[in-house]
């Protein structure tokens, strides 16, 4: 069996994230942040604000080699609503990504005017001419932040 920790975005700063993640060392896999929470209205919520908190803490977080802990698998959350945000989430170390609210919008908000809404949202998140995966995969690869193996992106 395999155990993956969803860690929540506390109302500390940044460090104390960091020091969650090394906190939970001995988990197979860390999905990394869900939600942020105001304390004034009382609710968690996403958007802007919490990818630039996430990948503000995963750009900080290091992960010291070790000959005596496997590689850490990291799955990230929050306001993923394009592939360059993806891609945002998969250079700071994340091998997959959990989308909620992408899924949940109405129908005519994606380009795609036929198929079922999960059909619609992944043509979009890999499709679109300008945010979509593949666009954003190729104009990192002529940034030279992502490279080829074996002609495969990576």
């Amino acid at each position: 069996m395999r155990l993956a920790l969803k860690l929540m975005n506390a109302r500390f700063d940044d460090d104390f994230q960091v020091e969650m993640m090394n906190a939970a060392s001995a988990a197979d896999a860390l999905v990394v942040f869900n939600r942020l929470f105001d304390p004034q209205l009382g609710v968690a919520y996403g958007g802007p604000e919490l990818s630039e908190r996430n990948l503000r803490v995963l750009d900080s977080y290091r992960l010291l080699p070790s000959p005596t802990v496997p590689y850490r698998r990291f799955s990230g959350t929050g306001n993923i609503n394009s592939g360059r945000m993806i891609v945002d989430y998969a250079l700071r170390g994340c091998a997959s990504v959990q989308l909620h609210t992408f899924f949940q919008l109405p129908l005519e908000e994606y380009p795609a005017t036929d198929g079922s809404r999960t059909q619609r949202a992944l043509h979009a998140l890999i499709f679109h001419p300008r945010d979509g995966l593949i666009a954003v995969m190729l104009e990192r690869e002529a940034a030279g932040q992502l490279e080829r193996r074996d002609g495969e992106l990576h």
